[in-house]
């Protein structure tokens, strides 16, 4: 099913997910980039993690899988990575 969560947006078929098939050290340079991150800073993308649109993933709703990963542990992980700079794998 297409996400659901109040005010996101598919995007166009062009412009998958960006962050689909990444490695973690992709994944962590797109994190650690202004210019693709939406202009965040560390500690705005931790407090990104905890908005209405990212928890949505936990409970996406009837026909939907939630992320298998609790929460809780979602965000020690982000928090703990800010905490270290944002450090990439193999950095």
């Amino acid at each position: 099913m297409p996400p659901g969560a109040p005010d996101w947006h598919l995007p166009s078929a062009a412009m998958p997910m960006i962050w689909e098939e990444l490695t973690d050290r992709q994944l962590c340079e797109l994190l650690n980039d202004p210019r693709q991150n939406g202009g965040r800073s560390l500690g705005e993308i931790v407090a990104h993690m905890s908005t209405p649109l990212v928890l949505w993933g936990w409970t996406p709703g009837e026909g939907r899988t939630p992320i298998a990963v609790p929460f809780s542990q979602f965000l020690a992980k982000v928090k703990e990575w800010a905490a270290n700079g944002g450090a990439c794998p193999g950095s």
